[in-house]
């Protein structure tokens, strides 16, 4: 998924209520919207409810971290976006080998 999926996902999922925005604080000096989701599913006859949590930048919608809690345990995951400096731009866009041609 490119960034900018991610980005429109996420701003689709609050503006559908999928994910409900709980607030707007800042998470190691960055300006985040916080947001929540609660899902439930029957599984081998047991209901199993998990709530997510996730923080993501106030300007991008990039998620910078995020909480899952379920019946079996809570993960938490921390995530980290590099510059768009020419090398690791080069990294996402690589070379087109020749004979074709990039379409976007």
């Amino acid at each position: 998924m490119s960034v900018a999926q991610i980005e429109s996902a996420i701003r689709s999922e609050i503006t559908a209520k999928t994910l409900q925005v709980i607030g707007y604080p800042i998470l190691n000096g960055v300006r985040t919207v916080e947001v929540s989701s609660t899902s439930s599913s029957v599984t081998g006859g047991t209901r199993v409810t998990v709530s997510t949590k996730e923080w993501v930048d106030r300007l991008t919608y990039l998620p910078l971290q995020c909480v899952i809690n379920s019946g079996s345990g809570t993960v938490t995951g921390t995530f980290t976006n590099l510059l768009p400096t020419a090398n690791n731009l080069k990294q996402v866009y690589p070379s087109v080998a020749s004979g074709f041609k990039r379409m976007h």
